[in-house]
């Protein structure tokens, strides 16, 4: 059964931040442990309750069906899909895969041509899935100093 995808609020904040953090411990194999930390240390409540409220973000949340746990969401501004995280007891079930079609949807029906994301480099087998190419390589340096390598994907949205 899929996942029920609802609007994402500041009232569901505490348990996107959980499903963050347990995504990015338990999925982030391929990073340092300074890296991994630097990393969550990125988002704060109020900086994903400002991104929530302007105008041209798009967010989901993905619900159980069976509990109305949140489970997964994603963010997009204009036409980049900036966060985008399962909950690791609830991958592989098509979860993203729902939350990631609503996102690109959203970004298609405010007439953008491309969805954009700067994908963790243990995601880009999930966006290639989706029919993200590759751009480049990026070096991101964190507000500690610290770099974390990601991967620019770009994807058509004109395309069927």
């Amino acid at each position: 059964m899929s996942p029920v995808l609802v609007p994402l609020t500041p009232a569901n904040m505490p348990h996107m931040l959980a499903v963050r953090h347990r995504s990015i411990t338990n999925l982030g194999h391929t990073y340092t442990p300074s890296q991994l930390a630097a990393w969550l240390s990125r988002d704060s409540q109020d900086s994903l309750t400002t991104t929530l409220h302007g105008r041209t973000t798009s967010a989901l949340a993905a619900l159980c069906p069976h509990s109305g746990n949140l489970i997964g969401f994603g963010i997009a501004v204009s036409n980049e899909v900036t966060k985008m995280f399962t909950d690791p007891s609830h991958i592989r079930q098509g979860i993203g895969s729902h939350i990631l079609q609503g996102l690109t949807s959203a970004i298609g029906q405010k007439g953008h041509a491309k969805a954009i994301v700067d994908a963790s480099l243990v995601a880009v087998p999930f966006y290639q899935t989706h029919g993200f190419r590759t751009q480049n390589t990026v070096l991101n340096t964190m507000p500690n100093g610290t770099t974390i390598s990601t991967v620019l994907m770009v994807k058509n949205l004109m395309e069927r």
